[in-house]
């Protein structure tokens, strides 16, 4: 499975701006200019992220070449691990069972096969993240020193993925799991010592040599601008409400999630009917109420903050996919109904799809998106297998075939998720994302000449990252106002001017000259520094 989710056609379509394709962008900088220390973007110091991410893709493009598998094989390894990971992990303490489902609902869900499939940090932070819990419960249940410090090691790199937001998490589900119940003591069973000296030894050298190179402005936009400013307020207007994640998960990891009702309310039942008084909340498996958790922390401090983006509660999942393999298992494999409803839901649900899926391209045929999905004809196929999906799964309810309801709906999504790949996503790609830039690219690695700097490349209004680094171009000067021209029409021979709003061709007044380039919305002028001071001079 992640073989096929994860590897196949990783360069199918292009980058995605802006975050992957600016992730790429600094990753070959690091490889251009040989400096593993200080990630750049665009000619300037990148303080936003750390720096494992930038390593991984650098090395990646040094074995694989510049292009898209080398920006998204980090990804999909760390997909991998943490999926193989799980498994192992819960196949240790519950058996195969409970671990094969485990895996298989955390690999077979819209956010792992994105994030596996996307050079961006998320899913090498919550690899990492999550091995290190595992590490931290394994400790904890053996007492073992190798896994305490197993857990120390992957917090660091955790922290070198993407910042401090791991120690902020992990340290939480720590005094939450230990205050629930009172076993206070495991702190001072665990090799803080050697922990400590571990995880510096991995974290301080390149953070300590940022410092030092660059000052304590670095920490202060690092911790300050980049992670308590988004705590605290919206992030380019990427604001949404207290309950978003609740609701992207219901959607998102659905129909993995229809027996957790089931389990919460027999908890809810349990709890009730316990003797009183309780001395502890003390249990002989501790586990469901680490991932309880874990996966409660994970979503309220990211409900908690003001910037929402659908991928911050990703690191709760793995513990969501526990929770949900074990309700499968108490509800339908132990139980073994002959008709239980969370199967009659997913049976609704199915054939609601089919439905839609048809549908839908008809009602909303004006969307871009959707003329180019139904050009690939892939509408009628999706109908078809989940409506297929749907009457197996039906029939699996009736005859309490658990196990089948569970590869139907598992092959349902691979099949769904691999033709999105191709040829969805291909033509999407011509339509919205970096392949209609192409015309663009190649026109900037024609006249943008690194040895002979004549040729000016300036974006007007235009922040796409991927300009970069498809064209193989260092710096590209963003602009916002084409008044700002002005000062830049006497630092080169020409100007190559890319724009796609209409008004900045008002303003610059260039109605009169053609476009050498055009690409969708978007225009390509080259301007001598005489043409652009006269047609800026009026102005």
């Amino acid at each position: 499975m992640c073989g096929i989710l994860f590897f196949w056609q990783l360069d199918a379509y292009s980058l995605f701006n802006e975050t992957e394709a600016k992730q790429a962008e600094i990753a070959r900088q690091i490889w251009v200019r040989q400096d593993w220390l200080t990630p750049y973007y665009n000619g300037e110091i990148y303080f936003d992220k750390p720096i494992l991410l930038h390593w991984l893709i650098a090395c990646a493009i040094s074995l694989v070449g510049l292009n898209e598998w080398a920006v998204r094989l980090p990804s999909a390894i760390a997909a991998t691990l943490l999926i193989l990971g799980t498994w192992m992990f819960i196949r240790s303490l519950k058996g195969n069972r409970v671990a094969i489902l485990t895996a298989i609902f955390l690999a077979a869900n819209p956010f792992t096969f994105a994030l596996g499939r996307t050079g961006q940090h998320d899913m090498l932070l919550t690899c990492c993240f999550s091995l290190a819990l595992y590490g931290l419960f394994l400790g904890y249940a053996t007492g073992g020193l190798w896994e305490y410090l197993g857990f120390f090691a992957a917090i660091a790199l955790a922290t070198l993925a993407k910042g401090p937001i791991a120690i902020v998490l992990s340290g939480l589900i720590l005094v939450l799991f230990l205050a629930l119940t009172r076993q206070w003591h495991i702190l001072r069973q665990m090799p803080w010592r050697m922990g400590s000296l571990l995880f510096g030894s991995l974290v301080l050298p390149w953070y300590g040599l940022m410092v030092r190179t660059h000052g304590w402005i670095y920490l202060s936009q690092f911790l300050g601008a980049n992670n308590l400013d988004r705590f605290l307020s919206p992030n380019l207007q990427q604001s949404a409400p207290g309950y978003f994640y609740l609701v992207l998960l219901v959607i998102g990891f659905f129909p993995w999630n229809v027996a957790l009702p089931g389990v919460i309310l027999r908890g809810v039942r349990l709890a009730w009917l316990r003797p009183k008084p309780q001395p502890s909340i003390e249990s002989d498996d501790p586990l469901p109420l680490f991932m309880v958790i874990w996966f409660v922390t994970v979503v309220g401090f990211m409900s908690l903050t003001a910037t929402k983006l659908p991928w911050y509660v990703y690191p709760g999942l793995p513990a969501l996919a526990y929770l949900c393999a074990q309700g499968w298992n108490e509800s339908f494999f132990q139980s073994r109904p002959s008709l239980a409803w969370p199967l009659v839901a997913i049976t609704i649900v199915y054939l609601g799809s089919a439905v839609c899926f048809l549908w839908f391209p008809q009602q909303f045929s004006n969307l871009v998106v959707v003329q180019a999905i139904r050009t690939t004809g892939i509408t009628s196929l999706w109908a078809t297998i989940t409506l297929i999906a749907g009457l197996m799964i039906g029939v699996c309810a009736v005859y309490g075939q658990v196990v089948w309801c569970c590869v139907a709906s598992t092959t349902t999504f691979m099949l769904i998720a691999l033709t999105l790949v191709n040829p969805v996503m291909p033509v999407i790609d011509q339509a919205l994302l970096t392949a209609k830039l192409q015309p663009i690219v190649e026109i900037l690695m024609q006249e943008v000449n690194h040895s002979d700097p004549a040729t000016l490349p300036v974006a007007l209004g235009i922040k796409d990252p991927s300009l970069n680094f498809y064209s193989r171009i260092d710096h590209i000067e963003r602009l916002e106002s084409p008044l700002e021209l002005l000062a830049w029409c006497d630092r080169a021979e020409r100007l190559l001017v890319i724009t796609k709003q209409q008004s900045s061709l008002d303003q610059l007044n260039l109605t009169n000259l053609n476009p050498i380039v055009v690409a969708g919305d978007y225009r390509v002028f080259k301007l001598s520094s005489r043409e652009c001071q006269d047609a800026l001079g009026e102005k």
